[in-house]
């Protein structure tokens, strides 16, 4: 395992090459002379243990350094040496730099080296935890997705779809992180499973529903809300679960006038793609479906709704795809149409990206009661 290297900062070089001799041996140590050339390291050659900053340089401060990098290497500790003593600078630092520990110059060697150490050990601290937390975290959305196909296959179909047009998309918006967006789209239903099996069916099938059960499915993003906020770091998708069905006039869910600016980003994209997969669903052309939703601006954020428009109206037409037998599927493949027993039961639905798991079920399935093939397939 490479050991953590410290980013010593001071615009000084005889400073620097002090430092460098007092760290010698003890760690790696990378070093720059000014606040913008610590930010282009970190940027190319991140990421690094620890940064030490001199408060007081030419240019950017070490406050201004320090608070930069907490933005763009959080989870890299941040430590200031200053020769200042006025103790409002140091307030300054430590609240906008979110400082880990403050050394005054001139700091001997052992002290230095006593709080790198220190430092380092914060560092790998954050990095155990994150990786956990990212473990823990992945495996709890896997865990929803694996219920969501198995009880219901055709929403955990369309949210693979949406999946797939958000990634489509992302680029057009200038979306950069859109992990949160990807899995309220995949989740988005979750709050399905809350439902009664009666008020479930008779909302499937069609049939009219009443008062009480309208009120209940209104409510599907309430409850997957409330399921999902309660996992560390999932809030931000959880949010974007629960204005899923805000309509951008402020009707629809959850009731109450908002104004259309505050409902999540996330939120506003997830019902343009959910609306638009459903127009899909039904049979409508990717055009078609796009002609549709613009009679009905009031629905939508209307800049949002050009963009991804122009994105997927202009996707280029897949071709029928590739038929197969259950025995010639294979993990990552796309469904592109719904897969049902002979007796007409659905499996998974059209967009659904094959898993291992799936095959399983597909082999099961195919044993004891039979699957109507082929199998229209392509690769995701």
């Amino acid at each position: 395992m490479t050991p953590e290297r410290i980013l010593c900062v001071d615009d000084d070089p005889l400073t620097l090459v002090a430092i460098e001799k007092d760290l010698r041996g003890h760690f790696p140590v990378i070093t720059a002379l000014s606040g913008e050339q610590a930010l282009a390291l970190i940027q190319n050659q991140g990421p690094f243990g620890v940064i030490l900053a001199d408060m007081v340089m030419d240019g950017m401060t070490g406050v201004e350094l320090l608070a930069q990098a907490q933005r763009v290497a959080p989870d890299t500790v941040r430590m200031m040496l200053t020769g200042d003593k006025d103790k409002q600078t140091a307030v300054e630092a430590i609240n906008e730099g979110r400082i880990f520990r403050f050394l005054s110059k001139p700091c001997p060697a052992e002290k230095m080296i006593a709080a790198l150490n220190a430092g380092l050990e914060q560092y790998r601290l954050v990095i155990a935890e994150r990786q956990l937390l990212e473990e823990t975290l992945n495996g709890s959305v896997k865990m929803f997705t694996e219920v969501l196909s198995t009880r219901e296959p055709e929403s955990f179909g369309r949210g693979q779809k949406i999946c797939e047009y958000v990634r489509l998309v992302a680029p057009a918006l200038k979306l950069n992180q859109i992990w949160d967006i990807e899995v309220a789209a995949m989740l988005a239903r979750i709050g399905w499973l809350a439902l009664p099996p009666r008020v479930l069916h008779t909302f499937s099938s069609g049939e009219p529903l009443n008062p009480r059960e309208s009120d209940m499915v209104a409510r599907v993003p309430e409850f997957g809300y409330n399921v999902l906020s309660k996992i560390p770091r999932l809030e931000p998708a959880a949010r974007i679960v629960l204005f899923q069905s805000k309509n951008f006039d402020g009707s629809g869910f959850p009731k109450g006038s908002i104004p259309n600016d505050q409902i999540p980003a996330g939120s506003r994209l997830l019902k343009i793609l959910s609306d638009f997969v459903e127009l899909e669903t039904k049979g409508a052309t990717k055009k078609r479906a796009a002609d549709l939703m613009q009679q009905n601006l009031r629905f939508y954020d209307p800049v949002l709704l050009e963009k991804v428009m122009h994105v997927l109206v202009a996707e280029e037409t897949l071709s029928p795809g590739t038929p197969l037998r259950v025995s010639q599927l294979l993990p990552g493949q796309v469904m592109l149409s719904s897969v049902e027993t002979l007796d007409g039961q659905l499996i998974v639905a059209a967009g659904t990206v094959l898993s291992p798991m799936m095959l399983e079920r597909f082999a099961n399935f195919a044993e004891l009661s039979g699957i109507k093939e082929p199998i229209y397939v392509r690769r995701k």
